[in-house]
């Protein structure tokens, strides 16, 4: 097994491994991180293994976007960021309802479905410091606030700062953008 996918983490919330079946579970501690990953590297599987240690999340979903409505068109097609994102993270649980939807999708929505999915649970939604230090441009940043803990992680040489409510991950994180 790789690093990812020790322990709790990967698991279907609701889902069970015996029978296939829907099943009523506790509430999740879920642990978020989305994002592009055109191409994923080791500053996204560095940030995701810090979030992990410090969050200890009961599940781990990666989401990556279709299109990123703050970014450019990715240079890779969705397909081959997805397989990437397979080989840079292996184990990880890969949510690819923003991929299917083939449209962008702004980061409330998905946390909302989330939310749907899971009342009860906890989102915790992890990003790198670029990206948070862009989250007041986000749509819907209330609502972002309110729907999910927001950590990130300070990478060498990026001079960009937070929003006062991103909690930091302790670490050194590889100077990778």
């Amino acid at each position: 097994h790789s690093d990812f996918a020790r322990g709790a983490g990967f698991g279907t919330p609701g889902l069970s491994r015996a029978t296939g079946r829907f099943v009523r579970m506790a509430a999740m501690n879920t642990l978020v991180f989305g994002g592009s990953f055109d191409p994923p590297h080791l500053g996204h599987a560095a940030l995701l293994k810090a979030a992990k240690a410090r969050i200890r999340p009961d599940c781990v979903l990666v989401v990556p976007a279709f299109h990123a409505p703050l970014k450019d068109t990715p240079a890779a097609a969705a397909a081959d960021r997805l397989a990437m994102l397979k080989l840079a993270l292996p184990g990880a649980r890969i949510d690819t309802t923003e991929l299917r939807s083939r449209r962008p999708v702004y980061t409330f929505e998905t946390l909302e479905r989330l939310r749907r999915q899971d009342p009860k649970g906890e989102l915790h939604f992890v990003v790198g410091s670029d990206s948070a230090a862009r989250l007041p441009e986000w749509k819907e940043l209330q609502r972002l606030r309110a729907l999910a803990q927001w950590w990130t992680a300070k990478r060498p040489g990026s001079g960009s700062k937070p929003p006062s409510f991103f909690k930091t991950l302790p670490g050194k994180m590889p100077d990778i953008s």
